[in-house]
């Protein structure tokens, strides 16, 4: 197991692979390189090229250093922050003049853009992080309520007519009950 990380050799950012067990740093990627960020799937990782004017490349690279086939992406400054979404299938950047911005995402296999936001022209996105999809945490609660409804990060409790479970930090789903069980809404 390793972490790799941007840092500069020779005044120049490459990226290494930082082993856990005290060994070494190993040079990952030889050109310039910022940012990384792994795929969820470990697949491969994606990471900001040099600045070419006002922009710089999208660059990728498999877990054993060959190149990975994506869509060409320029990005502008200010924008080095990438976040996978839609179960990795998507990229999350900062995209649009260098005092305003807003979300994009693009599909990492057919290279289309869309716009997330659309902030005012007086307010500026610095930085940014995607929270999971609510379904996906809905998903995963009930998976739990069904191993084990007693877990502690439910709190499934009875709350006058209605059943309770947490959904995440800041949600709860809602039952009733019925004759076989209870019936959520």
């Amino acid at each position: 197991m390793s972490i790799v990380s941007a840092a500069n050799d020779h005044g120049v950012p490459h990226l290494f692979r930082i082993p856990l067990q005290g060994r070494s740093p190993a040079l990952f990627v030889h050109e310039y390189a910022l940012e990384p960020a792994w795929a969820p799937s470990g697949r491969f990782l994606v990471y900001s090229g040099p600045d070419i004017g006002t922009n710089y490349p999208l660059q990728v690279v498999t877990a054993d250093g060959s190149s990975y086939p994506l869509p060409p992406l320029m990005l502008s400054r200010g924008a080095r922050h990438l976040t996978f979404v839609a179960g990795g299938r998507e990229l999350a950047f900062l995209h649009g003049e260098l005092q305003h911005k807003n979300l994009w995402a693009v599909d990492l296999q057919t290279g289309v853009e869309r716009q997330l936001t659309n902030v005012p022209l007086d307010f500026e996105i610095r930085d940014y992080d995607i929270s999971p999809d609510s379904r996906d945490l809905a998903n995963r609660a009930f998976a739990q309520l069904k191993t084990g409804p007693h877990h502690p990060s439910l709190h499934f409790k009875k709350a006058g007519a209605f059943w309770s479970v947490r959904v995440g930090l800041h949600y709860r789903a809602l039952a009733v009950e019925v004759q076989n069980g209870v019936l959520w809404f």
